[in-house]
């Protein structure tokens, strides 16, 4: 008997590959092997070879010889020469942006991958590359593909070496050889010509820059430059998706949002959807929500994605809506959070957050100062715990009027919000007075 229940539990593992196995410990625990960066396997196979951690050692051999799991090596050396990780050549520090393309391209076109198979590289989920489930890089032609490349360690050292020789065929076609680097060698002769001609040199170098960056961009296809545009700070991505229609189109689609949400968030697509009137929306606008909670409401570290998307939410209301009824929009959130388990003194608590986060990120224009003065000149309704208006959130909305909008009142108006203020308040900062 207990022969047979060792043959069925060989025999089902067998059936598993090591790719697809589960590590149950360290800080990579419930992800499958063939997910996991190669550095982390080479790490086990070295280190974890005794007792009950030698099978993982074993299996992590396993992985790093499957010929599925070379597909993550190869896209790991994809990565690397995005981020400017990789270690082939650092002798220069001219044309960053378009050498590294280049080299993609090169790099790309010795391992076969396949640009014209649009639907094939559709297929991959990159955060599943190299497993079953992540499906395979198209390639061109497995058989040429196998026989051109060899070894990782040669393909680095053929790619540094033409590397060197495209960036000294840019500086010969620019008149820029490297011995003229030696300010030993008529030094002053040199520094005469380039101050002679050096607006006009500088001028046709970025030309040539942007028209040489230009064509490598369009011989990628739109998975490599997407993974090109998330490495690139937020900031910049209104200014990227300018630069031409099919920019701003990838910007638009969802792909892009997917991919930057993933790799700033890998777990976020293991969240699942909460009940209540405020819903998730698609990746960009979870991306968004998620930075928002990230930058705002991050508490120890903590990130909850709800917060972001009723931060959102308020704010979008509270800019479209002609006349908002801060007591609708307050019992919404409320009724989200209670939805989602929170208790009604949390409900409370992070409603009213919420309420002076986008209040206190408001624009100074007229928009802001009409809505303000509506929200303290709404009729007071008595409505039960935890859906009455926030003391501090009344207070906040008067004290930003009296501050940053006091010169906009007319002195009517003035007179009678201030009236307002003292009813709901008795007593008023000095600062709400103007001294």
């Amino acid at each position: 008997m207990k022969i047979r229940n060792t043959t069925l539990t060989i025999s089902a593992s067998s059936v598993l590959p090591a790719r697809d196995r589960i590590i149950d410990f360290g800080k990579h625990k419930g992800k499958m092997l063939g997910t996991l960066p190669s550095k982390y396997l080479k790490w086990v196979s070295k280190n974890l070879r005794a007792r009950d951690f030698e099978q993982w050692a074993k299996l992590a051999d396993e992985v790093l010889q499957d010929p599925v799991y070379k597909d993550r090596l190869e896209w790991e050396f994809a990565e690397n020469l995005l981020t400017g990780d990789n270690h082939i050549h650092k002798g220069s520090s001219s044309s960053t942006t378009d050498t590294s393309v280049d080299d993609l391209l090169e790099f790309s076109q010795r391992f076969g991958w396949d640009y014209e198979d649009k639907l094939g590289w559709s297929r991959i989920d990159f955060s599943l590359l190299g497993t079953s489930k992540g499906c395979r890089i198209p390639r061109k032609n497995e058989n040429s593909f196998r026989k051109k490349t060899t070894t990782n360690n040669k393909l680095m050292i053929d790619v540094g070496e033409k590397r060197e020789v495209r960036i000294e065929r840019r500086r010969m076609k620019r008149g820029i050889k490297m011995n003229d680097l030696d300010l030993d060698l008529e030094g002053k002769n040199v520094l005469e010509e380039k101050n002679d001609v050096g607006v006009h040199q500088q001028h046709m170098r970025d030309t040539e820059s942007v028209a040489l960056v230009d064509n490598t961009f369009e011989k990628l296809p739109d998975h490599l430059v997407i993974e090109i545009f998330i490495r690139v700070p937020i900031s910049d991505w209104a200014q990227v998706a300018c630069v031409t229609k099919h920019w701003a189109y990838i910007f638009r689609g969802e792909c892009l949002w997917q991919s930057a949400l993933l790799r700033t968030w890998p777990l976020a697509d293991q969240g699942k959807r909460w009940p209540g009137p405020i819903p998730r929306g698609l990746c960009r606008r979870r991306y968004a929500a998620l930075y928002v909670s990230k930058h705002i409401f991050a508490f120890n570290d903590e990130i909850d994605e709800i917060m972001g998307h009723t931060y959102l939410f308020l704010k979008e209301q509270l800019e479209h809506a002609t006349l908002p009824s801060s007591g609708i929009l307050h019992g919404t959130i409320i009724d989200q959070f209670i939805a989602c388990g929170k208790s009604r003194d949390k409900a409370h608590e992070l409603a009213s957050q919420i309420w002076l986060a986008v209040i206190d990120n408001m624009e100074e224009n007229e928009h802001t100062f009409l809505l303000l003065k509506h929200l303290v000149q709404e009729t007071d309704v008595f409505l039960p715990y935890p859906y009455s208006r926030p003391y501090k959130v009344q207070w906040r909305v008067f004290e930003k009027l009296f501050t940053d909008f006091r010169d906009c009142f007319n002195r009517i108006d003035y007179y009678d919000i201030l009236a307002s203020a003292k009813y709901k308040f008795q007593h008023i900062p000095a600062s709400w007075l103007g001294y």
